[in-house]
């Protein structure tokens, strides 16, 4: 099926919008209600423009979040965050260091210009909101559909030797890192001897090895378009001297005659763009989408690509941004696949129907063919009707695989 453009009423909105200068787009909300929470929001005159973009109205998280749901998975330090209820949207800390790349006015202005221009997988943030009490947050988009209950793979990766499978055949798999006082471990791993290393932790470097070196298929046409998006969204990021940065990668597999539905958009839709492919027999699902990509290239991870030059397995993450935007965009050219098909239903019902009319065509010729006697001592070669009736079958056994 030819890839269906999310929400294509929006198309010209954010065509329009992103030929308008970023500084005079307002207007600004004053505050948001997060669940059930006034917070005063913060460059509202900024992103409001992505909220707009999206048709996503100011009341968009009223009664569908509960800061009390807020827990650990923010990467970093003591970050938190929390999902909301329809699981289209994540709330999550906005620590100093970050809010100060997020909220540079060069940054911002072009961040926003590059998020609305339909062309992106960067994560969306539409606010930044302060609470009453627990502080300053960033509501973000959830990247890949949350409607989507049982992923094949979801993968989150960067490149290096960090890549991780955070979900495989519909279940999570568990982060077990190892210890640096379990040196019997760390040599056994080293060696490839998984005697005694725990089977979390078996299935967590598994997870790791298959996410770093497993191919993703798409059409040529789909890949062109991935790493075009993604050239530009590091352009941006090397620009600003920003790292660290990662991709998520939603697989879901299709059970047959439910694709229509599985890509159907529904309102209030955020995620990014649904890639349909075909490929060994099986249709796919991909979602793709960058996120964390507000760490700077500062002191400390200055000193962290010391360290992990010398001690951790390579290739790493922490280096300089101008090296990570190349590793980024070489290691997604490498792994990104363009073999694979698009799925066309309409067409597959199309051929089923003209199978069927050749079955009857052939049904009424042979019935009417007039049968002779003819001596067994030499059997003649299947006739021409024959070998249509037997080529058609087999089409129509095709199809129905498919």
């Amino acid at each position: 099926m030819r890839n269906v453009p999310q929400r294509k009423r929006h198309t010209a909105a954010r065509a329009s919008l992103a030929m308008m200068r970023a500084d005079s787009l307002g207007p600004a909300s004053p505050s948001l209600i997060i669940g059930d929470v006034a917070c005063a929001t913060v460059r509202d005159d900024q992103f409001s423009v992505v909220r707009r973009a999206d048709s996503i109205p100011d009341g968009f998280l009223a009664g569908k979040f509960d800061f009390k749901s807020l827990g650990g998975g923010g990467g970093k330090g003591g970050d938190v965050m929390g999902r909301s209820t329809c699981g289209a949207y994540f709330v999550k800390t906005l620590n100093t260091t970050d809010g100060g790349s997020l909220l540079q006015e060069e940054f911002l202005k072009e961040y926003i210009a590059r998020a609305t221009c339909g062309q992106s997988l960067l994560a969306k943030i539409f606010a930044v909101v302060d609470h009453p009490t627990l502080g300053r947050f960033i509501v973000m988009a959830n990247c890949v559909n949350p409607r989507v209950t049982c992923w094949s793979r979801l993968y989150d990766l960067k490149g290096t030797a960090d890549d991780k499978t955070l979900v495989e055949d519909g279940v999570g798999v568990v982060p077990a890192h190892k210890r640096f006082y379990r040196l019997d471990l760390m040599a056994r791993e080293c060696f490839g001897c998984i005697r005694d290393v725990p089977i979390e932790r078996q299935r967590y470097l598994r997870g790791k090895r298959e996410a770093y070196d497993a191919p993703i298929y798409l059409t040529s046409a789909q890949r062109e378009e991935v790493l075009s998006a993604i050239k530009n969204d590091t352009a941006l990021f090397e620009k600003h001297r920003l790292m660290d940065y990662s991709m998520i990668v939603g697989i879901q597999r299709v059970a047959p005659g439910t694709l229509g539905e599985a890509i159907k958009p529904h309102d209030g839709d955020v995620h990014g763009k649904p890639y349909v492919v075909h490929y060994q027999g099986e249709t796919l699902i991909l979602y793709f989408g960058i996120i964390d990509f507000l760490q700077p290239w500062n002191g400390g991870k200055k000193v962290a690509h010391v360290i992990k030059k010398c001690f951790a397995p390579r290739p790493i993450s922490t280096v300089n941004p101008t090296k990570y935007s190349a590793q980024f965009n070489d290691f997604f050219a490498y792994k990104l696949k363009g073999v694979a098909f698009e799925h066309d239903d309409e067409s597959v019902v199309g051929l089923k129907e003209e199978v069927s009319r050749l079955r009857r065509l052939l049904g009424r010729t042979s019935s009417g063919a007039t049968v002779t006697a003819s001596s067994p001592a030499k059997p003649e070669s299947p006739s021409l009707f024959e070998r249509l009736r037997s080529t058609a079958s087999g089409v129509v056994v095709a199809v129905e695989q498919d």
